[in-house]
């Protein structure tokens, strides 16, 4: 499950061409950073890339 949020995650920074980060917690951040999703949706996130 987690590699389809990261694989969608680094599709959609791809598509906004901004660069996409090494690790899944970094592509998640960039993904907030981008105003995508919100810091709670990071949270849960993080927790389930463990």
């Amino acid at each position: 499950m987690h590699r389809i949020l990261v694989d969608f995650s680094s599709y959609i920074l791809s598509k906004l061409k901004v660069e996409v980060p090494d690790t899944y917690r970094e592509i998640i951040r960039k993904v907030r950073e981008e105003g995508i999703i919100d810091e709670n949706l990071e949270k849960s996130c993080r927790k389930l890339l463990g």
